[in-house]
């Protein structure tokens, strides 16, 4: 696809100031006239755009991948490089986040082994603040173990799971999300 060129402003102001042919504005700013004159055929798919733009408006954390997929659930045959183009264009793009967070299980840790030592076994689930790499590093250079809980099953850490179910009772259903 041939871009429209930037100077087509400039050669209109040519024939308009200086009336002189659109043939020779084009000479003088070396502008091929099939360049000046292209007009992209290009759909501007304002529909899809729109609907793009509501997703992404009211599922603010979602990236173009899951609004292609509401898309698709919703009726719209679009393909990802289609669905990337038109967020990037429509300025949708997410900020990235920032890697400085990744080690403060690690700075916990190092906090820990002052007051109470090296512990033998680490038991945690597998989130992604425990299966890092700053935190295998850790454990690796300390000799201590991670033992991972398996994936789906919340009675391998039933006092952990018991603890958050009391206290989303206990607390924060008849305290603060009053309904």
């Amino acid at each position: 696809m041939v871009k429209p060129s930037r100077r087509g402003p400039m050669v209109e102001r040519l024939v308009g100031c200086y009336l002189v042919s659109e043939r020779r504005a084009c000479r003088v700013l070396r502008v091929p006239r099939a360049t000046y004159r292209y007009r992209s055929c290009l759909d501007p798919r304002t529909e899809l755009r729109m609907r793009i733009r509501e997703i992404a408006q009211s599922r603010v954390r979602y990236g173009y991948r899951k609004i292609r997929v509401l898309l698709n659930r919703e009726g719209w045959e679009v393909g990802k490089y289609l669905v990337c183009r038109l967020y990037k264009e429509e300025g949708l793009t997410l900020k990235r986040m920032k890697p400085a967070g990744k080690r403060k299980a690690v700075r916990t840790l190092n906090r820990l082994k002052l007051d109470r030592g090296v512990p033998k076994v680490l038991f945690s689930d597998n989130g992604s603040e425990f299966t890092s790499q700053a935190m295998d590093l850790w454990a690796y250079r300390h000799s201590a173990k991670i033992d991972f809980s398996r994936p789906g099953k919340p009675t391998d850490n039933a006092f952990v799971e018991s603890f958050n179910g009391t206290f989303r009772w206990e607390c924060l259903d008849t305290h603060w999300f009053l309904v």
